[in-house]
């Protein structure tokens, strides 16, 4: 569902095709790079559920799109 948004949001910003850019409060950063973009959220204001499989990097705070979804 988290995706599903982001790409819904995103997708106008990712035609400009800049490699970065964050939203106007600064809270959410996104990157693009090799095809993949990555968007990290710097405060949140909930609890992130646990990982579906091991995880070895940070969780819960990131969002990735790849080119299928």
């Amino acid at each position: 569902m988290i995706r599903i948004f982001a790409a819904m949001l995103l997708f106008p910003l990712l035609a400009s095709a800049q490699p970065a850019f964050q939203t106007p409060s600064g809270n959410i950063f996104c990157h693009q790079a090799g095809g993949i973009l990555r968007c990290d959220i710097t405060r949140r204001g909930f609890a992130p559920p646990p990982p579906r499989e091991p995880c070895e990097l940070e969780y819960g705070h990131a969002v990735t799109l790849e080119p299928r979804g």
